[in-house]
């Protein structure tokens, strides 16, 4: 039920390309969807589909349009075949850390969703989002 969802949310939905060139604060990014069913490890230098990549590419772009737009972006964990915690950190915590949003610009433009089977990644990635620190 969770998944589907997560599918009917995307009904509408563009698709990454769009994301990238008109970023649309009330489009949600499915990962699933939208990146990969597979992500990867932390760095592009580990391979396709890593958290650095996400971050770069899809979420800092998502979340500023959120900003101008007034309206938080979310994002639905939902659907892939799991995460490695080095993905989730270096997505999730990097923003904070390489300087891109403070806590407080990331509790109020970004929604995490996920079903009860993702929940547990859901409270790590607020976690990872939590325990960082921006570089000095």
């Amino acid at each position: 039920m969770a998944l589907e969802f997560a599918n009917a949310r995307n009904a509408h939905h563009m698709g990454p390309l769009a994301m990238t060139a008109h970023p649309a604060a009330a489009s949600p990014i499915i990962i699933a969807d939208d990146f990969s069913r597979f992500p990867g490890g932390r760095y592009r230098a580990d391979g396709d589909n890593s958290g650095e990549e996400f971050r770069e590419d899809y979420l800092v772009h998502a979340i500023d349009a959120a900003r101008t737009a007034g309206r938080p972006v979310t994002v639905v964990l939902d659907g892939v075949a799991g995460y490695p915690a080095s993905f989730l950190e270096e997505a999730f915590g990097g923003l904070v850390r390489e300087g891109h949003f403070t806590k407080a610009d990331l509790r109020k433009w970004l929604v995490i969703e996920a079903s009860s089977l993702y929940q547990t990644f859901q409270v790590l990635t607020w976690s990872y989002i939590d325990q960082a620190k921006p570089k000095t």
